[in-house]
């Protein structure tokens, strides 16, 4: 928490630690447990981080108003709350996956999040004279904010949603025609940006992918490396709103998972996530645009529930952001 304090408290973040138990408790004792812990100072010591700063406060017995208003239960316990004083979220325990989440939560509550910005496609005019025509996009409820665009220099635009559109991520194609050609970009809608809970089942024979119960047009691709399986994870992140890019040279690949930088090599089953290192089960595969990981280790960075159905058939996964 004081990492995420020093990081967020000038973009609009207040961190304020709750003491529960203050029976025969002062500052003193609390100040010298943060001085001398050594759990407290072993883990401020692997962040680079000297003390504890964010302030703290006592929630005196018998009321204990802060424990009885967000229903303590048991500690430690996180509670998000927005700039309207609302309860958005709360996190039980301190975990590296649930820390993870939490902050993911944060950068979006101020607006700092990449995924929460709705995506805009700019025209520019690098001709002389206007550049004019019409903007179309194959996915039937992403609608372009313009329809026609006339412009000397550079025009921008983005979507909105209407009618129908699916529970699942869709990819399409917008198309831009004009006096000087015709251009079309690969989209992506993904419902997902959102963050909400997803069940997912793979079929590792056909690829087919459920998504909360319901057959989706996505596939995701699996191989089995002895008793391990591997999984597109170039697709799995995508329907989780991350992404993983494979370099020119085919051998690495980096890209984003929530708030964290994924780097992963071919051949290899280290795997970088933030500061953390994973060690796969299996050695990565990468195979032109798309690399293969060993599923529990993909579902040990992402921090989800998972388990095999009918043998090896199936793999589900509850992902809980």
């Amino acid at each position: 928490m004081e990492r995420i304090h020093r990081l967020y408290k000038d973009k609009g973040l207040a961190v304020i630690g709750v003491i529960t138990d203050r029976e025969g408790v002062g500052d003193e004792e609390v100040l010298d447990t943060l001085e001398t812990s050594t759990h407290i100072q072993s883990n401020l010591k692997k962040l680079g981080i000297d003390k504890v700063t964010y302030p703290m406060v006592y929630d005196d017995r018998p009321e204990r108003t802060a424990w009885e208003a967000y229903e303590g239960r048991s500690i430690p316990r996180l509670i998000l709350v927005n700039s309207e004083m609302e309860w958005v979220h709360t996190e039980v325990g301190f975990w590296e996956q649930g820390v993870r989440g939490l902050e993911y939560r944060i950068r979006r509550l101020l607006g700092i999040e990449e995924n929460a910005k709705i995506p805009e496609i700019e025209i520019t005019n690098d001709g002389v004279g206007t550049l004019g025509g019409i903007i179309t996009c194959d996915l039937e409820y992403l609608k372009p904010t313009i329809s026609k665009f006339s412009t000397a220099g550079s025009e921008t635009f983005s979507f909105t949603i209407e009618g129908n559109a699916p529970i699942f991520p869709e990819r399409g194609f917008v198309t831009i025609e004009s006096n000087g050609g015709t251009r079309i970009i690969p989209i992506e809608y993904n419902p997902f940006r959102e963050i909400i809970p997803m069940e997912i089942t793979i079929n590792t024979k056909t690829s087919v992918v459920d998504i909360n119960g319901t057959k989706s047009s996505i596939k995701i691709d699996s191989k089995i490396d002895g008793n391990k399986i591997l999984v597109n994870a170039t697709e799995l992140f995508s329907i989780l709103g991350g992404n993983l890019e494979v370099f020119p040279d085919g051998k690495r690949a980096i890209g984003r998972f929530e708030v964290w930088e994924i780097s992963v090599a071919g051949g290899r089953s280290e795997i970088l996530a933030g500061l953390e290192k994973f060690k796969a089960n299996a050695p990565v595969l990468i195979e032109g645009n798309n690399v293969f990981i060993e599923f529990e280790t993909i579902c040990e960075i992402i921090g989800c529930y998972y388990e095999p159905k009918k043998g090896k058939d199936q793999i589900y996964l509850e992902y809980q952001p």
